[in-house]
């Protein structure tokens, strides 16, 4: 697992806020090596897909392993909930557990596999209980029943159409259908503009995947959580316990495919690289909300940095690196272990993180 791996000695093992957390080195996704000895670049990448490991060490991030992706969100605390509001949590969770009761599946192919052996009905609306009464916090323009159909619905309909592969579309379809459950605002591609922002004096564009907005998008900082998807990016130390044939096998209907517990260095250094560019947006102006989704494996990250440390890495100069007075002023980047929201167990942790989100999202804007 990730969080017994060595840490990089050249970051803390304690973050600001006094949690205890483990700084680790990211996987070269293409050799299973640590990047770090490759040589640098001097240039600019000029848009977040091409960032590296590399080019975020340049700027001086902190990457800082929380288990915990609950300490994240209470890291990020965008507003502080009172007893009543995380007990009224701790009385929605069991909900979730009965109304998706008989979701606990690894992976989409794996559900697919059931209903072909036939220990799943096809119809899966049926074998899944949805309380008809039951809303979540934020569900005001439809019930929780009507969301979730909509989700199983796009799930069903995804599995009936795997042939081979499952396309990133899809993924990122359904994850869509899955935040809006819980009462989150969701837009997606075309709908979104591509994000333009300064980063060492030079024009970096980035389109994100997904991005959770306020109840009003006309805000100054509308954004909630940029969110990264994304069907590919499997780490080798994931991998590293399957055949050399295996690994190379893209989700397949005929094998139990390879689920990511630890985010690869090329879709981390992108998705930092997305938390930048849409750092003037977010709801905090001192920390931007995140999660990467591999296939249905979630991670709930955070970037964080001070006003004075994003005017360092807008206007530094393009060659070289970011040097800082003071280590703690480093931009820090939090991510948690990985959720695979098909899975009981994992969802449940997974929704009381986003509960929590949506709680505070809507004292924030009382």
């Amino acid at each position: 697992m990730a969080e017994k791996r060595k840490a990089d000695t050249s970051f803390s093992s304690n973050d600001a806020s006094g949690h205890l957390a483990k700084p680790i080195q990211l996987l070269d996704s293409h050799n299973g090596k640590d990047n770090s000895s490759r040589p640098t670049d001097s240039s600019v990448p000029l848009h977040t897909s091409l960032w590296t490991k590399a080019f975020i060490d340049r700027l001086g991030v902190r990457i800082v392993y929380e288990q915990s992706p609950e300490n994240i969100v209470k890291e990020w605390s965008l507003s502080v909930l009172s007893e009543k509001y995380l007990d009224d949590i701790e009385t929605m969770l069991p909900n979730v557990d009965s109304c998706l009761k008989h979701l606990d599946f690894d992976s989409l192919e794996d559900i697919l596999i059931a209903i072909r052996s036939d220990r799943l009905p096809v119809d899966l609306l049926k074998i899944i209980k949805l309380n008809t009464d039951f809303q979540y916090p934020g569900s005001h323009f439809a019930s929780f029943r009507a969301r979730g159909e909509d989700f199983l619905f796009t799930l069903l309909y995804i599995i009936n159409d795997i042939e081979e592969d499952v396309m990133d579309w899809q993924y990122q379809i359904l994850f869509d259908k899955f935040l809006k459950m819980f009462g989150f605002t969701v837009i997606q591609q075309p709908f979104m503009k591509t994000k333009k922002s300064q980063i060492m004096r030079t024009t970096v564009d980035s389109q994100s995947s997904l991005l959770c907005y306020t109840s009003d998008p006309r805000r100054q900082r509308p954004v909630v959580v940029v969110c990264e998807v994304n069907n590919n990016e499997i780490s080798d130390e994931t991998a590293g316990n399957h055949s050399p044939s295996m690994k190379k096998q893209k989700s397949s209907v005929s094998i139990n495919p390879i689920l990511p517990h630890v985010i690869s260095d090329s879709l981390m250094a992108k998705h930092v690289g997305e938390l930048f560019l849409h750092f003037d947006e977010s709801v905090s102006p001192r920390a931007v909300l995140g999660m990467t989704v591999q296939r249905t494996v979630v991670h709930i990250t955070l970037l964080h940095a001070q006003e004075d440390t994003l005017q360092k890495i807008r206007n530094a100069g393009s060659e070289g690196c970011v040097f800082y007075d003071e280590q703690e002023k480093r931009a820090r980047f939090y991510y948690s272990k990985p959720l695979n929201y098909l899975k009981r167990d994992d969802r449940r942790e997974l929704v009381r993180s986003l509960l929590h989100i949506i709680l505070m999202q809507q004292r924030f804007e009382q």
